[in-house]
């Protein structure tokens, strides 16, 4: 409250009649948008059933959509992290490890809440240690980095003065670009600008975020080609997004690279 002057308040709890265990977060949150409209608050979370594995992927644990008004959180109970804390905390008694559990499950709903709350607000993921944008799940995970704060502070401050959803992309937009290189994940940013750019061209959300999932996997395998140096491989990935009008600048980059080591310079330099 103190840094960005925002306290978060439970409004009403409600049951959501909505089954669906093996279904991915993704159609969760749907179902979630069409049945709560979510008109009278900032933000309404729709809980679902656990995983069947153990995982620290924040990204499997809950999901939100940039500029949402909704997100989707898994329940934290989880037989397997259970087995796995008795497993390791051998000189603790059962009462001991029951705690830590229960502790740790608190503190991983909390740290998950303000993990989709940024992405919200349009803060892509970032590495360091004790980031609640970090995408894996850890007990160090304490606060916002500086500059996710800045951002953060930004979107606030324009939702604030009740601006349209296009000015509000466009502003956080060139705040990212504007930022010291190394800030977020080189991987999430390109996938964050590039949701803001839809929101730019007037998008909807559910439209948005299927291109983005396709983005993103084009993206992720752009750079998991170039990184090996197998960049004729990497070619048709690059075209995909260019002949869809959904490149970021980032992507381009990567692209000229990709055509100027397979000895295409002409295209590279267009």
């Amino acid at each position: 409250k103190a840094a960005l002057n925002v306290e978060l308040k439970l409004v009403a709890i409600e049951s959501w009649n909505h089954r669906s265990e093996r279904a991915p977060l993704e159609a969760h949150l749907a179902a979630l948008e069409k049945e709560d409209r979510a008109a009278d608050v900032d933000l309404a979370l729709g809980f679902v059933s656990s995983l069947e594995i153990f995982t620290e992927s924040q990204e499997q644990l809950g999901l939100a959509r940039l500029e949402g008004r909704h997100a989707v959180l898994r329940a934290m109970d989880n037989a397997p992290e259970h087995q796995a804390i008795t497993r390791v905390f051998t000189k603790l008694d059962e009462n001991e490890r029951d705690a830590l559990y229960r502790e740790r499950k608190l503190h991983k709903e909390i740290t998950l809440v303000l993990h989709e709350w940024g992405h919200v607000l349009g803060a892509p993921h970032d590495t360091a240690g004790d980031s609640l944008l970090n995408p894996a799940y850890a007990v160090q995970r304490t606060r916002f980095p500086p500059m996710t704060m800045a951002l953060l502070a930004r979107s606030l401050a324009l939702r604030d003065a009740k601006i349209d959803r296009k000015t509000w992309a466009k502003e956080l937009h060139t705040f990212i670009r504007a930022a010291p290189e190394g800030s977020w994940s080189l991987q999430d940013l390109a996938g964050t600008l590039a949701d803001l750019e839809r929101v730019m061209r007037g998008e909807d959300a559910q439209a948005a975020a299927a291109s983005s999932q396709r983005d993103r996997a084009s993206f992720n395998e752009v750079l998991r080609l170039a990184e090996r140096g197998k960049h004729r491989e990497a070619l048709p990935f690059y075209a995909r997004a260019v002949e869809a009008g959904q490149a970021t600048y980032d992507l381009f980059a990567f692209y000229a690279k990709s055509l100027d080591a397979s000895g295409d310079l002409a295209g590279a330099m267009t």
